[in-house]
């Protein structure tokens, strides 16, 4: 079923997002404003602002004629955090999204493309999952993985569950440095705990997400 899109245009920038399990999403095309327009009071959000910079900084967000640019689809932790980041200021994004009539500007997304970015078995998420599946391929990387997982008392540092079934606990170490980034020698400091769901959702976006964006994705679905 297609999720209800939200829309907001203000001064020339517009963007669209919808609801996910994930969190509220703003859709690949949408607009942000540029950096001489973001004011202060979201610069002393200090999360935000790092956020923001960060986006610009992976080329997630893009410079455009008047602003910059969605190069893809967009999770947040709320409409409005999505909204901040936007449109340069703190607002209420429950009070400045509201149903759009028409998506007729908009580049358009079949049903399939529209939830796939966000579905568990999401190509990008198998991948990045299964070249940490196969991390431990020395000895000595299988000892860290171990170490790792005792140190974390087998539970997962994202949502806190420590599942035991047939007398084996169930928890996977998550690299946090991408494999994909290059060979280097891993320490324990670069693994941690997770549970598969959990570790599955850390692979749902390039880069991963990072442990603090899995629980406040989860907080904001309890």
């Amino acid at each position: 079923m297609k999720a209800v899109i939200h829309e907001c245009e203000s001064k020339g920038i517009r963007a669209y997002g919808y609801q996910s399990d994930a969190g509220f999403v703003i859709r690949q095309g949408s607009m942000a404003v540029a950096d001489n327009r973001v004011q202060n009071s979201l610069r002393e959000r200090s999360k935000r602002i790092s956020y923001r910079a960060r986006l610009i900084t992976e080329k997630i967000l893009v410079p455009d004629t008047i602003g910059y640019r969605f190069a893809q689809d967009v999770v947040f932790n709320s409409p409005s955090e999505a909204a901040s980041i936007i449109w340069g200021s703190n607002l209420n994004g429950r009070k400045v999204f509201g149903i759009a009539e028409s998506e007729s500007e908009f580049p358009s997304k079949d049903d399939g493309a529209f939830t796939r970015y966000f579905e568990i078995d999401d190509l990008r998420a198998i991948e990045g999952y299964r070249q940490d599946s196969v991390l431990a391929k020395t000895e000595r990387d299988r000892q860290l993985v171990e170490q790792r997982k005792l140190k974390d008392n087998f539970t997962c540092q994202a949502c806190g569950l420590k599942l035991v079934v047939n007398e084996k606990y169930v928890v996977e170490c998550h690299h946090l440095v991408p494999v994909s980034l290059g060979v280097r020698e891993t320490t324990m400091e670069d693994l941690v705990s997770l549970c598969p769901t959990c570790h599955r959702v850390a692979h749902m976006r390039q880069p991963p997400y990072l442990v603090h964006e899995i629980k406040e994705i989860i907080r904001f679905n309890q």
